[in-house]
This record gives structure tokens, C-alpha cells and sequence, in this order.
């Protein structure tokens, strides 16, 4: 394994019979259909846990901060330079998510596929249309509004239903935050 790699191992329920599956040197992502994503180096790459068997996401170089929508038709990535890009799950050519100004850290999809969200800075997420709206183009809207100097925002997740936010802050260890959309238009927010 070269720097940076890690192993991923499965087991029986009960903690017997573990064995070395794959080595990978990044995120790793499950996808619906019990295969999962890993990343070795710029590749992504699509596991059979069951085999170890492996096969080339074509179009996808993902190095960081990868995502899969909740029916694992689509993946989005932190490109270079702080662009999104979006490629589908199969393999393809990718997309370039247009997020207008913005850098664009921790893509996620909302639980529908309507929204990809993503941060600036760390800070805020805001969102733009998703797959389930054929990836329209339209102006990034701001959808929180955390305002802390010591707010540094990392790996938001929505719920399944989408009604809540889960996110650690990066100057905070081992805590975890729940931020729940209210009423109406809020709570539409993920959907």
C-alpha cells in the first residue's frame, strides 16, 4: 500500500472469518445495489465487497469529497479549483455544476435528487437544481446562515427524509450537530 492507502476489510457478523477485501487511498461510498465506491490516488473505482472484484468509473476522477445521490444514479465530486463536477454512477462524461462564483466544498444531494448542495468557505450551504431537475441552470441560493467566526462546517449529510441536517464543525471534536428545518418552505428546503 503506498502513502495514504487504506484496507478495507469484511467479516461475519459474529467477527469471524475477516478477510482483506481492497486497498483504497480516499473516501469510499456505498452505493443501493451493495457495491460501493472507492478511490485509489485520481480513480474511482466501483467494488464487489463480495468478490473484491473491481471495475473503473469511467469519466470520474475523484481525489476528495465525494457524494452519491440516495438512488445511486448519480456522483458528485470536489473537482480542481474548487469546481463541482457530477458524472453518472455507471461512468460517463462528467458535468461541470455550475455554482456560479463560488468554490464549492462537500457536494451532497438532497434525499429526492432535486438539490446538490455544497459549502463556500466552509461556512453556509447553499444549493442548486439536481438531476431529479435535469441539472437546470440557475443561480446558487443560500440556504443557511451561520454567522460564527469559529464555524468551520464539515461533512453535512441530510437525513433520510430530509427534515435534518447532521454536520460536525472542524475546531470541535467528536461532537455532532443537528440543525432541523422548520415548518413549511424551510422544511422543503432538502426535497
Amino acid at each position: 500500500m503506498g502513502q495514504g492507502a487504506q484496507a478495507l476489510w469484511i467479516m461475519r457478523s459474529d467477527g469471524t472469518n475477516p478477510r482483506r477485501v481492497a486497498d483504497f487511498s480516499g473516501q469510499m461510498a456505498w452505493l443501493p445495489d451493495r457495491k460501493m465506491l472507492i478511490q485509489r490516488g485520481d480513480s474511482l473505482l466501483r467494488l464487489d465487497p463480495a468478490s473484491g472484484a473491481t471495475e473503473a468509473v469511467p469519466g470520474a476522477k475523484a481525489r476528495t469529497l465525494l457524494t452519491v445521490d440516495h438512488i445511486g444514479q448519480w456522483l458528485a465530486y470536489h473537482g480542481s479549483e474548487g469546481k463541482i463536477m457530477a458524472v453518472p454512477a455507471a461512468g460517463g462524461t462528467p458535468r461541470l455544476v455550475d455554482i456560479g462564483q463560488y468554490e464549492g466544498f462537500h457536494p451532497l444531494f438532497s434525499p429526492s435528487s432535486r438539490w446538490l448542495y455544497f459549502q463556500s468557505g466552509h461556512k453556509n450551504l447553499y444549493r442548486v437544481p439536481g438531476p431529479a431537475q435535469g441539472w437546470a441552470t440557475a443561480a446558487p441560493q443560500k440556504v443557511t446562515d451561520f454567522s460564527g467566526l469559529d464555524l468551520y462546517i464539515e461533512d453535512p449529510k441530510f437525513s433520510r427524509e430530509g427534515s435534518r441536517l447532521f454536520y460536525t464543525r472542524g475546531r470541535t471534536t467528536g461532537d455532532i450537530y443537528i440543525l432541523h428545518f422548520g415548518k413549511g418552505a424551510e422544511s422543503k428546503a432538502s426535497r
